[in-house]
């Protein structure tokens, strides 16, 4: 939409003068920064036409989306030395990133083409039998787009059962195991992963793109599931400038599985 907007020159520019003319003519700059933008999610689109309209957005900026990710937000974690589950890709995975290919896609650029994540079922595959090599055998594993809404881009997979052969094996090459761990992997993600949206299956079909081409799209992340009596999935709004933080509002989500079924405000005063 920001594209098609941005083409229309006459456009641009009745939107400037619908916007400057609540401020007797003047332009947000002019006006002590009131005119703010407003949209569902940034891009460097939506940078471009916010500055051809002169207002502020109210939103991440489109070099920035890589931080609001589900892997961008492991490496603030890792990098801030917080807390969070053992998931892939982690510093060990470097060889299992890659940026995206246009051509795979009738030469649609998507924004997650310009970064390194994991882009295939194969490679998400390998990630998690390194971390099952190493011990980490949890009983679910929650595997995550890249840029997920309302938890739709989530799915999860129970893997006890390859965890269960591989520890009473005798493992001597570890590369060989974790190559021959990868493998079964790969095919439990295409008959046995369980989508959290209905409607998505693992391969596309007529109207649906699939889980496996959204993950050669956004590139996917997978972590441990987190098990616990009492889930709480708090949410915030914050406006962060230079070395201010504003929070805006909070509320604690309301999940049914995994997917956003509405909210309750504020969050729990514990956060």
């Amino acid at each position: 939409l920001s594209d098609k907007i941005l083409g229309q020159k006459k456009l641009i520019t009745l939107l400037q003068e619908l916007i400057c003319s609540p401020f007797g003519g003047k332009g947000f700059e002019q006006n002590n920064n009131t005119a703010g933008m407003c949209v569902f999610t940034g891009s460097d689109s939506v940078d471009e036409l916010s500055h051809e309209l002169g207002v502020k957005l109210l939103e991440a900026s489109g070099e920035s989306l890589h931080f609001g990710t589900k892997q961008g937000s492991r490496e603030i974690f890792a990098a801030c030395g917080i807390p969070h589950p053992a998931g892939t890709p982690s510093l060990d995975d470097e060889d299992l990133l890659t940026y995206g290919d246009s051509s795979e896609h009738g030469g649609k650029v998507y924004w997650a083409y310009n970064h390194r994540y994991i882009r295939s079922s194969h490679n998400l595959a390998i990630g998690i039998a390194r971390l099952i090599v190493r011990g980490v055998r949890p009983r679910k594993w929650v595997v995550k787009l890249n840029q997920g809404f309302s938890g739709k881009g989530n799915a999860s997979i129970d893997l006890q059962h390859i965890q269960r052969r591989f520890a009473e094996c005798q493992v001597g090459d570890l590369e060989e195991a974790t190559f021959r761990l990868a493998k079964l992997i790969e095919k439990e993600l295409a008959t046995n992963l369980k989508c959290e949206d209905p409607k998505m299956t693992w391969l596309d079909t007529p109207g649906q793109v699939g889980f496996r081409t959204q993950i050669q799209r956004l590139g996917v992340i997978a972590e441990v599931f987190i098990e616990g009596e009492v889930p709480t999935s708090p949410s915030i709004q914050a406006v962060v400038e230079a070395n201010d933080v504003c929070i805006v509002s909070t509320h604690e989500q309301v999940l049914y599985g995994q997917v956003y079924s509405g909210c309750r405000n504020p969050c729990n005063p514990a956060y």
